[in-house]
This record gives structure tokens, sequence and C-alpha cells, in this order.
């Protein structure tokens, strides 16, 4: 049987009679300065269903322990975010699109905090890299638009708004 990397350390996890070799698993991924795609699958999957306390415990965890791997960051400021805790989303927004450049979302979701914070210009240039990064993103148009609304640039964000619209055009 084939399977994939994530498949076979599911598999030595949950046939792992101790917590040692779990322990030895970390230490390794340590040394690669990377969590386990199980550790990044619970994460996500946590976050996906809405079990924000335990979310928030895995991601903050992982950025103690893995400080320079980018999507506890991304997933811990969505969260701060969501919490409206300020500060603490926009360090850790920053940080994830530091260290995930080219991830959309992260800069999707960075682009939401300053909108938030009423940072209409950084906001417009973080919907605009997110665009950059997946032109296919619906709602950073339709957030551009928004941002550009506000900011007065009305056939720029006439425009936004249509290429969100032909992307999704349920949303009429």
């Amino acid at each position: 049987m084939i399977t994939t990397e994530q498949e076979n350390l599911v598999r030595q996890e949950k046939n792992c009679p101790t917590k040692l070799h779990a322990k030895k698993i970390v230490q390794a991924n340590k040394k690669n300065n990377n969590p386990t795609a199980v550790e990044i699958s619970r994460l996500i999957n946590d976050f996906n269903q809405g079990l924000l306390v335990e979310a928030k415990m895995r991601a903050i965890k992982l950025t103690q322990i893995f400080p320079n791997h980018g999507m506890a960051w991304k997933v811990l400021g969505v969260i701060h975010h969501h919490e409206q805790s300020m500060e603490k989303a926009g360090e850790a927004l920053k940080t994830a699109a530091a260290l995930m450049p080219k991830d959309a979302e992260v800069h999707y979701n960075l682009a939401n905090f300053y909108c938030d914070s009423n940072q209409l210009e950084a906001a417009k240039a973080g919907y605009q890299k997110a665009i950059k990064l997946a032109p296919g993103l619906a709602k950073a148009h339709f957030n551009l638009a928004h941002v550009l609304k506000d900011l007065k640039q009305f056939t720029s964000a006439e425009t936004s708004y249509r290429k969100g619209l032909k992307l999704e055009p349920q949303q009429a």
C-alpha cells in the first residue's frame, strides 16, 4: 500500500505505545524547525471546526516550539482578531506574513486586521497583495472595493467590485 507522509505520521502516532516515541518525533521535527504534518492538521481542523480555545492553545504551543513556522502564527492572528485582541492579532499576522510571503490568505487576513484598525492604506496594500497572489480570491476583491470606496477612489472601487462579481456572481 502506498501512503502519504502525513498518513504515515498519523499511523505512527496512533500506534505509539508510549509518549516517548511521540516526544522523539517532536524533537526530530524541532531539529528541522517544523511541526509535523499531524500537528498542523490538528491545528487547522480545530480552527475550521470552530474549536477556537483548542486551536489557540495549539497555535501558542507551536509558535513557542517553532517560532519560524508561519501557519501557527496565521491561525493565532485570526483567533486574536476574532477575540478583538488587536495588538496581539497584528503582531501574529505580521509575523505570519513575513514567514509566509506567498500565502494569499495570510495577506488577506492581515488586510482585514488593518481594515478593522482603520489603517485603510495598509488594508488596500494587503488586499492587493492577496489578489496578486490569488487572483481568484473574490472576497479580497470585494473587501478591496469597500476600502477603495472609503478612500474615495470610486472608479477603482467599482472595478474591484466588478472583478469580485465576475468571480462570484451570486454575490450580486
